[in-house]
């Protein structure tokens, strides 16, 4: 005689005999559970018959190529699985749960993108870095050729295509042009930068010149850049109309260059100060002997 197996979790089982000549003892699948109940004899006396066949969680399919999965139950009545198409290929991924016809669950939705990119016929003043054309998986750089440079404010990119055999475009290059240095009489400059895309020269107006100076770029490749704003100072100061404890030398009276000596006169103490006049045409000061 055959036994019962200790654990029938998953199967609903009627038992009409156990008598091995005459077995008969029939089974299906419990409520939440699925597949093909199936019962097998024992095969010797006291031993207990198999129950089989029966399941209540899926597995997953011997393949998830494309696909990126996130398991969280795989139980049937509460089946959580997550999935999403991995790079290189696109589309809207699914996942159809395991029934009583296969255990496996499956995944649906995704193909792999066959999209190419290819670069435009015109790539001039550009180095290219291919690593991949796939659309969705676009990895193209580049950077400027020698003679050019990135332009002013923008990175060096490359846009990717859209569609099947479109092209993809870079851009942030522009031809290299250099200024060169004008006549700079009258000027202090410091030549920070002479390519015309990144142009930077600091000017001042240089001893004997007053104004407001300005270095403009130039607009062509072996131009002088442009000075302007500074012209021969002609505003003098004038002499204080008391000079009295004082000994005065004046060197030069125009503000941009004003040279006076003073020191306190024969009688006077303290440290002898002279302050350049605050407009052409008033008198400088005098201050510090007594």
């Amino acid at each position: 005689m055959c036994t019962a197996p200790f654990d029938t979790t998953g199967y609903s089982v009627k038992e009409d005999s156990l008598a091995m000549h005459s077995f008969w003892v029939t089974a299906r699948c419990s409520s939440g559970w699925f597949g093909t109940a199936a019962v097998k004899a024992c095969s010797e006396p006291g031993t207990e018959y198999q129950l089989e066949g029966c399941h209540n969680d899926c597995f997953a399919p011997e393949s998830t190529e494309g696909y990126e999965v996130k398991e969280k139950n795989l139980r049937i009545r509460s089946f959580d699985v997550e999935a999403s198409c991995v790079r290189g290929y696109i589309g809207t991924a699914s996942v159809l749960p395991c029934s009583a016809e296969t255990r496996m669950y499956q995944l649906r939705g995704c193909q792999e993108d066959l999209r190419m990119c290819k670069a435009s016929s015109n790539t001039q003043g550009y180095v290219i870095f291919e690593r991949d054309l796939v659309v969705s998986i676009f990895n193209v750089s580049a950077r400027c050729a020698e003679g050019w440079t990135s332009a002013p404010g923008e990175d060096v990119k490359v846009a990717p295509c859209t569609a099947n055999n479109g092209l993809y475009h870079p851009s942030g290059c522009v031809p290299s042009k250099y200024c060169v240095s004008p006549n700079t009489v009258g000027y202090v400059v410091d030549e920070k930068q002479l390519l015309v895309s990144h142009f930077k020269v600091e000017v001042s107006c240089a001893a004997g010149y007053a104004g407001k100076p300005i270095a403009s770029t130039c607009q062509d490749d072996g131009r002088p850049y442009a000075l302007a704003g500074c012209a021969v100072d002609t505003n003098p100061c004038v002499a204080p109309s008391n000079t009295a404890g004082y000994i005065v030398k004046e060197h030069d009276l125009i503000k941009s260059t004003f040279n006076v000596e003073v020191s306190c006169a024969k009688g006077y103490t303290g440290d002898a100060i002279v302050e350049e006049c605050p407009s052409p045409g008033s008198a400088y000061r005098l201050k510090g002997c007594i």
